[in-house]
This record gives structure tokens, sequence and C-alpha cells, in this order.
């Protein structure tokens, strides 16, 4: 990825910031651009060190600085290159035995109940209708159906409710990911 792109994908990334954090921001990053140039390196190298245009547009807005974010950056990649944190490793692992791998079971059981749910409903409201289509039942048949109606409208209500936990948890899943191999290489500072 040359200069060019790089800017570009990174103005692309810091859509939300204002106008000047993000022209102070790109300015930067051209004059770290300019100096590696000047000290022999092309602007592939410059790109590849600077890392993933996405990733650090997350980094400036949190407020970091594009020295921070490069000795963030190489802090990290020394971690990686000494190998993991012992402490890191155990913490890692404990929370995912305790918490991460026990919130998945609990949530795929929750999905698994709704949709058992939503089927008895389904079968219920089958029955019903069979029955009074063939006249087997009389004055209750109404307020059955309705109880069903009911009981499928708020099955259906659950199923979207954890639908839209399902989407924040997957995004919550991947802060994780990315805090755990922080944790796992520096160790919790």
């Amino acid at each position: 990825m040359n200069k060019k792109e790089y800017l570009d994908s990174l103005e692309k990334e810091l859509e939300g910031m204002s106008y000047k954090e993000a022209k102070d921001i790109l300015s930067d990053i051209t004059e770290h651009f300019d100096s590696g140039i000047q000290a022999g390196k092309t602007e592939e190298e410059i790109a590849e060190g600077l890392g993933d245009a996405a990733e650090m547009a997350r980094e400036f807005k949190k407020g970091l600085t594009l020295p921070a974010v490069i000795k963030n950056k190489q802090k990290f990649e020394d971690a990686k290159k000494t190998g993991p944190d012992t402490f890191g490793v155990v913490f890692v692992v404990l929370m995912a035995i305790f918490v991460a791998i026990p919130l998945w079971i609990t949530i795929f059981a929750a999905l698994f109940f709704v949709a058992s749910v939503f089927v008895g409903i389904l079968g219920i409201i089958g029955v019903l209708i069979a029955g009074v289509v063939s006249g087997m039942f009389s004055g209750f048949v109404l307020s059955a159906i309705f109880a069903a109606l009911t009981l499928l409208f708020f099955d259906i209500f659950v199923f979207v409710c954890m639908f839209l936990g399902f989407k924040y948890l997957f995004k919550l899943t991947g802060v994780y990911v990315k805090w755990s191999k922080k944790v796992w290489y520096q160790g919790l500072e």
C-alpha cells in the first residue's frame, strides 16, 4: 500500500471525528511518511510499519497521538517477540474457562429453548386449527387459539431480543479476543 492509498483508507476510517482532528491526524501521518522517505524507506515499508489503517483510526479515536500509537504498536510487537507473559496466559485461560465458555454455552442453550418453544407453539396452533376444521373442539377453541398466538408472539419477541443480543455479543467477543491477545503477551499492566 502506498502513501496515497494508506491516507485515503485512514481518512475513510476517521469518519465521525471532527474535521480539524482528522485533518491534523492526516497531516501527522503525511509528515511520518515524508520523514520515512527521507530516511530511505519506501512508502510500502512505512505503511506496513504503521499497520492497518482501521486499527490506527481506532487508536486515534481513543485520543492517542501518532507517537503514542506507534509506541503502543512497537511495545506490542516487542512483547510478541519475547513470548507470552506467564501471568497473562493464566489470566486469559481462567477468564475463558470461568466466563467466556459458560456464557456461550448458556446463550446457545437459551437459543435452543426459544427455538423448541417456537416449534411447540406452532404445533399447538396446527392441532387447534385441525380440530376446528374437523369440528372436534367446541367452546374453548377461541381462547386456546388466542393463548397459543400470544405465546407465539411472545416467543418471536424473545427470539428478536436474542438475535440482537447475539449481534452485540459477537462484537464484544471480538473486543474480548483482542484484549485477551494483548493480556496474553503483555500481561496486566
